[in-house]
């Protein structure tokens, strides 16, 4: 089986979002069947960047990337990074990644698989802000534009956390200058912790929690993050 690097491609964008329609997608499968003949009805992995960082990593298997790609819980996963909404309100998010630790690699069949494990200081997290155009519902009450002002806070997970992943490859030895290694793995975060506060302290300590409470909820699905890695080694 032969794998090849195809991309980047440039995804249709709503303002800050990934556009829904059937349109928008023919349009982006257009362009990418234009540029590489059959890519669209291929199978393999795939990744979502943002500003140069892997930030979902997925397998098209059973279907093919144009079927599986811009599914309703890709669009969902992938817009989180640019903006979520809840009670009517509009937060614009931006990820901040970093994880550093120590990991110990099992190479279980004696050739360049392995098995990876470790514990990460766990650096990830979402930065929030919105500012309301229009009534909204915080808590138990309803406020103003003028009430509110502007909505700050951020995401956070556990700070130390462990990892388990995948590995092919090892660095450069031997008659080899050059190693090449890939991995794949999975961090566990823990619940998100969330954190608001208004601008003009009119908004209560009891509404922000609240609002906490619903927007950690609709962060559930980062408690497990993907890590995928790609390097090369040089030996001189």
């Amino acid at each position: 089986m032969i794998y090849k690097v195809f991309g980047p491609y440039s995804i249709p964008r709503d303002g800050v979002l990934i556009a829904k329609t059937p349109a928008d997608r023919r349009e982006f499968w257009s362009a990418v069947q234009a540029e590489e003949d059959g890519l669209p009805d291929a199978c393999g992995c795939y990744v979502f960047s943002i500003r140069r960082r892997a930030w979902y990593v997925g397998l098209a298997e059973r279907q093919t990337f144009c079927q599986e790609c811009f599914s309703i819980h890709k669009l969902n996963q992938y817009n989180y990074s640019h903006g979520l909404d809840k009670s009517g309100i509009h937060y614009d998010a931006d990820l901040k990644l970093g994880a550093s630790g120590v990991l110990a690699d099992f190479y279980p069949l004696r050739g360049r698989f392995r098995l990876t494990g470790g514990a990460l200081s766990n650096r990830n997290k979402f930065d929030l802000k919105a500012t309301p155009t229009s009534d909204v519902t915080i808590g138990n009450n309803t406020y103003t534009p003028a009430q509110v002002g502007t909505l700050r806070g951020d995401i956070r997970f556990r700070s130390a956390v462990p990892y388990f992943g995948i590995g092919f490859g090892n660095a450069a030895k031997g008659p080899h200058r050059v190693g090449f290694a890939f991995d794949l793995g999975l961090m566990p975060q823990g619940r998100p912790r969330v954190g608001l506060t208004s601008s003009t302290g009119v908004v209560s300590s009891s509404d922000l929690q609240k609002e906490e409470s619903k927007v950690s909820d609709d962060s559930k699905n980062f408690k497990f993050w993907p890590v995928l890695a790609v390097g090369l080694s040089f030996r001189i």
